[in-house]
């Protein structure tokens, strides 16, 4: 019996506490700054937040990033005819050129960092595909701000049977700062664009994607200061004529006698930080 009184005077006691700190509460008191950082629900966070531009004046997609059946498609593609293309955000141009399958591109190092443990030292790359011949607006380490213009759309090693179609841009990003990026080491451009997701769509015709990026290593990439350097309708006569398999940085340097040593006073004479 006692034991029982005990253990309710203790209860009471604890109650009365409580009771007592609860009082003394001030429900008028202004929250703290800690409070003040909360971020709202609605407000994009991680990549979302980073203000990234859509590269292009149109929204529709015809391929999404991710897996389809058993092919991995790198990055996204956008139903876009012979449009505008912007750089998504501010960085530094690592690449303009042509890869083996013909495709015409642009990369860029953007300023901003990925976000994931383990990676957050490296920059972001962009990837922008299948652009018109000679359409690029930006040399290689040239400063790009967002926004800018840097080429038109096309189809450029994406057009099917050699005809006129086919048409789109295909953008990829990593966050392993490389410019020839594997399949796994792409993250999904959509990340950037969590705000506009309710005005793109996906096309029913989506773009024939499943050879495209073949021939997109270095040793299948042709920098325009080396196109510059033989002359632009000489490497195109000596391209057109070859398969995309045989189109290789070693066939050019044969065909044009260059050394290894030329080939890189070629591609570092466009450095523009040197100068």
């Amino acid at each position: 019996m006692k034991k029982k009184i005990f253990l309710i005077t203790c209860a009471l006691s604890m109650i009365t506490v409580a009771s007592a700190s609860a009082s003394s509460i001030n429900l008028e008191q202004k929250p703290t700054e800690a409070s003040k950082n909360v971020v709202p629900m609605d407000v994009p966070t991680g990549y979302g937040a980073m203000g990234w531009q859509w590269p292009t004046t149109v929204t529709t997609l015809s391929d999404p990033f991710g897996w389809t059946g058993r092919r991995f498609h790198k990055g996204i593609d956008v139903l876009v005819y012979k449009q505008d293309v912007y750089a998504t955000a501010d960085g530094e141009v690592i690449g303009v050129g042509k890869y083996g399958n013909g495709t015409e591109y642009v990369t860029i190092k953007h300023d901003d960092k990925a976000i994931e443990p383990g990676k957050t030292n490296n920059n972001l790359i962009s990837r922008y595909l299948h652009l018109t011949k000679d359409s690029q607006k930006v040399s290689t380490y040239q400063r790009v701000s967002k926004g800018q213009n840097i080429a038109v759309s096309g189809n450029t090693g994406a057009a099917t049977g050699g005809k006129d179609n086919n048409y789109h841009l295909h953008l990829d990003i990593n966050n392993v700062a490389k410019d020839l990026p594997a399949d796994n080491e792409t993250i999904d451009p959509m990340l950037f664009y969590p705000n506009q997701l309710s005005s793109f769509k996906m096309d029913g015709n989506a773009s024939n994607d499943k050879e495209l990026h073949l021939y997109e290593d270095e040793e299948h990439s042709f920098d325009v200061s080396m196109m510059n350097h033989v002359g632009k309708e000489k490497f195109d006569a000596w391209f057109d004529n070859l398969q995309p398999h045989e189109r290789t940085r070693t066939a050019f340097k044969q065909h044009f006698n260059i050394s290894d040593q030329l080939l890189n006073e070629i591609l570092k004479k466009n450095d523009i930080r040197k100068r």
